[in-house]
C-alpha cells in the first residue's frame, strides 16, 4: 500500500524559477476535500454571474468559461482559432488538463501537498500555530499560515504540480503516477476464437 509520507518530490516552478518546492502525493480524502472545496467556489461564483455570461454562446456551456471553450481558446500548439481538435491532437489532453484543475481548490492541494521549500523564512503571523498540514507537525518556516502569504502565480503553479501527480488524466488507467500497470484489462478476443456465426432462421425443408 502507498503511503503518502514516502512519497517526497522535489520541483521547480515557472513562478519561482531559483527556488525548488517539496511535494508529496496526496491522500484521498485530502484529494477528495480539494475537490469538493472547488466545487463549493464554482457554486458561489456562479451565483453571482450575471445571466448574460451564464451560458456560452459559442459551445453552450455554462458559466465565463472563455478559456476553456473550444471554440474560443487560442491553439497553443498552431496558433489556430477554432474547434479544431481533430487537427492538433495535442490542444484536447491540454484543456482536459484545465478543465479538470479548475475543479480543485489551489489552496487545498497547496495545504496538504506542499511540504517544505527552499525559502529561508520564519512565520510572522501572531496567532498562527505553524502547523504544516503536508507533514501533520510543526513547523514555521513552512506553515499553513505561510502558505496563504504566498503570491497567486506561486500558488497556482505548486497546485497544478500536485494536481497533475494525484489526478488522473482522461484516458489513464489506474496505479501510481499514471501507470495502468494495476488496472484491470479486458481483452479482445482474437479472430480464431470467435464463435462460428449462427442464424436464428429455420432451416429450409
Amino acid at each position: 500500500m502507498p503511503i503518502v509520507a514516502h512519497t517526497h518530490e522535489t520541483i521547480t516552478i515557472p513562478a519561482e524559477p531559483d527556488e525548488t518546492f517539496t511535494i508529496r502525493k496526496l491522500t484521498y480524502a485530502e484529494r477528495e476535500e480539494a475537490r469538493l472545496r472547488g466545487t463549493e467556489l464554482k457554486v458561489k461564483v456562479l451565483k453571482f454571474l450575471p445571466a448574460a455570461v451564464m451560458r456560452c454562446e459559442e459551445c453552450g456551456g455554462m458559466g465565463d468559461h472563455t478559456e476553456l471553450c473550444r471554440f474560443q481558446q487560442l491553439c497553443p500548439e498552431c496558433g489556430g482559432m477554432g474547434d479544431h481538435e481533430e487537427s492538433c491532437g495535442r490542444r484536447r489532453p491540454e484543456i482536459d488538463r484545465i478543465r479538470r484543475f479548475s475543479g480543485y481548490d489551489p489552496d487545498t492541494l497547496v495545504k496538504f501537498g506542499l511540504v517544505g521549500w527552499s525559502y529561508d523564512l520564519n512565520c510572522p503571523l501572531p496567532r498562527c500555530d505553524h502547523l504544516n498540514s503536508a507533514t501533520g507537525v510543526d513547523d514555521p518556516a513552512c506553515c499553513d499560515g505561510l502558505k496563504l502569504l504566498m503570491d497567486a502565480a506561486t500558488v497556482e503553479d505548486i497546485a497544478m504540480a500536485i494536481f497533475d501527480r494525484n489526478v488522473r488524466t482522461l484516458g489513464e488507467g489506474s496505479g501510481s503516477g499514471g501507470s495502468s500497470s494495476g488496472a484491470a484489462k479486458i481483452a479482445s478476443p482474437s479472430p480464431e476464437n470467435l464463435p462460428e456465426p449462427t442464424s436464428s432462421l429455420p432451416a429450409e425443408s
